[in-house]
């Protein structure tokens, strides 16, 4: 059974984290339900998921579990510094084909 989840970021990295759910060959993981964007018109369209709301929206659902696909590191801080007082998780989600190589340190 799939988990809901939304997508902070409408744009590359994001649509790029809703893609990969079509890349699992079992049953998804993982659904999304659309996209939080200040930089999209609520309402659009993007990768057929819907832009539901500005990062103020997010903050006014009770609890969420999004994906932070916003590239830019300095960005990526003020979100989440701006959501920690909020009931919002931040799974992690890995691409099925990922691979490491022999000679990778994990640290």
């Amino acid at each position: 059974m799939s988990q809901n989840f939304y997508i902070i970021g409408a744009r590359g990295l994001g649509r790029e984290m809703a893609a990969t759910r079509s890349c699992f060959k079992e049953e998804p993981i993982f659904d999304v339900i659309g996209f939080f964007d200040d930089n999209q018109p609520v309402g659009k369209i993007i990768n057929n998921l819907k832009v539901l709301g500005g990062i103020e929206f997010l903050k006014s659902i009770d609890s969420a579990s999004v994906f932070l696909g916003i590239g830019n590191p300095t960005i990526r801080e003020q979100i989440n510094t701006s959501l920690s007082e909020h009931n919002i998780s931040f799974p992690t989600i890995i691409h099925p084909n990922a691979s490491i190589t022999l000679k990778s340190l994990l640290t």
